[in-house]
């Protein structure tokens, strides 16, 4: 149901740092799949709308919850203290990663896929390749409760 990237890319190909500045490394605590949502440092709207559903995704995943992780890249390096708190209050869980936009844009250099489509959030295997995204064509609560439906199925086959 999701779109397959042509060529995958591998994620941990951009420099990704944690909110501390230090280099984050994909693979610990353990390797798993991954939701990213890419953004700003203030992720409204739609980014917003892409984080409820990968969180909604990821809740209804259920049992297999725990073989899944949601991750947010900003672009801006720090998120804004107004994200911060969204994050502590509706998206638990959430870990909160940066890379530069010019490194982001080289790694999508190599795609047809746009990295900053509001509207899209990607999955990342557990070795690290950004290999299928969802956009969602509307952000009514009907459009994005039936994508989500969408992504849980695909989800319980990859994880399998």
């Amino acid at each position: 149901n999701g779109e397959l990237m042509s060529p995958p890319l591998m994620f941990t190909e951009m420099k990704i740092s944690t909110p501390s500045g230090s280099e984050f490394d994909y693979v610990k605590p353990e390797p798993k799949w991954t939701f990213v949502v890419i953004g700003d440092r203030d992720c409204t709207g739609a980014c917003d709308k892409m984080l409820y559903l990968s969180r909604q995704s990821h809740v209804a995943l259920a049992k297999r919850m725990n073989d899944v992780r949601r991750y947010y890249l900003t672009t801006d390096g720090v998120i804004s203290d107004e994200l911060k708190n969204r994050i502590d209050d509706k998206y638990s869980g959430l870990t909160v990663v940066s890379a530069s936009k010019e490194s982001v844009d080289r790694l999508f250099e190599q795609s047809n896929v746009n990295a900053f489509d509001e509207n899209r959030f990607f999955v990342v295997d557990q070795r690290g390749w950004l290999m299928m995204h969802y956009t969602a064509e509307s952000l009514e609560q009907e459009a994005l409760n039936t994508l989500g439906k969408k992504v849980l199925k695909d989800m319980k086959r990859l994880i399998k």
